[in-house]
């Protein structure tokens, strides 16, 4: 039986190492082309506005989540407060009939054209005129 002696494992640096043949390596430090890559991407506008939308997104989904466990938490409660099955009482919230919107207000009349009261003036005096002829 013969042995070999240790073997060492590669960690993520020494592989990306030697899959670019890196042989400047330093152990810590990956690789400058993959940082200034890492970098361009990081700040171009498209990824930005990706991100932003990404975290809208998931702030969306969050939300929606926690409001939902609040909903079945509040389902639970109530039921065990008013001693109905939790089925029963899920499947007569979901059944229930959404009340009917409001009813729109009446139209409002067109919006009258802005008054002249220079011209109803003038028409005045020329009607005071043409009585004084």
């Amino acid at each position: 039986m013969t042995t070999k002696g240790l073997r060492k494992v590669s960690n993520y640096e020494d592989t990306l190492a030697a899959a670019i043949k890196d042989e400047t390596h330093v152990e810590g430090i990956i690789s400058p082309y993959m940082q200034n890559l890492a970098t361009q991407t990081i700040n171009n506008p498209e990824f930005q506005r990706v991100k932003d939308r990404l975290e809208e997104n998931l702030g969306e989904q969050t939300k929606s989540h926690i409001e939902k466990q609040v909903f079945e938490q509040n389902i639970r409660n109530l039921s065990v407060e008013a001693r109905v099955n939790k089925s029963d009482l899920e499947y007569i919230i979901n059944n229930l009939q959404q009340p009917a919107p409001p009813p729109q207000p009446p139209s409002q009349p067109p919006p009258q054209p802005p008054h002249d009261f220079e011209a109803d003036r003038l028409r005045t005096i020329a009607e005071l005129d043409g009585l004084a002829q």
